[in-house]
């Protein structure tokens, strides 16, 4: 299990069109990775404030869903409701990155900041209010 201050692990993990994305790709600015799933009432709700990070942090912080769901779910759920980051599907990860990442419960919303150098910040269970967002982003 990792914690804060340890490196984030070197995961690759395929976006909602099937294409493999690394998360080092975004290593040299914040990263707020956010697991989600589209059947998590506290995940959909705290996405108008994610989305309206990810346009205010823009060029200097990046946020990630996670979207820990049926890929065809996951799919049908941002056609309806277009994110402006990025979502990759964790499903089928194994081990369950959320565990790895210390939520041994992988229960949702569940958010994790990474440093500029790749390091776990702080993690976070349940919605994230757009104050922290802030905070956490600056």
């Amino acid at each position: 299990m990792h914690e804060p201050g340890d490196a984030l692990p070197a995961w690759t993990l395929p976006d909602a069109d099937g294409h493999p994305q690394a998360l080092a790709q975004w290593k040299g600015r914040p990263l707020l990775i956010n697991f989600w799933a589209t059947w998590c009432i506290p995940c959909r709700k705290e996405m108008p404030a994610l989305v309206a990070a990810q346009r205010d942090r823009a060029g200097h912080a990046q946020i990630v869903g996670i979207a820990m769901d049926d890929p065809q779910a996951v799919r049908a759920f941002l056609a309806q409701h277009p994110l402006n980051y990025p979502t990759l599907l964790g499903e089928d990860a194994k081990p369950d990155p959320r565990a790895v990442l210390g939520n041994t419960r992988l229960a949702l919303p569940f958010s994790v900041l990474v440093d500029r150098n790749g390091r776990i910040a702080r993690t976070h269970l349940g919605p994230l209010k757009a104050e922290q967002l802030t905070q956490w982003l600056r």
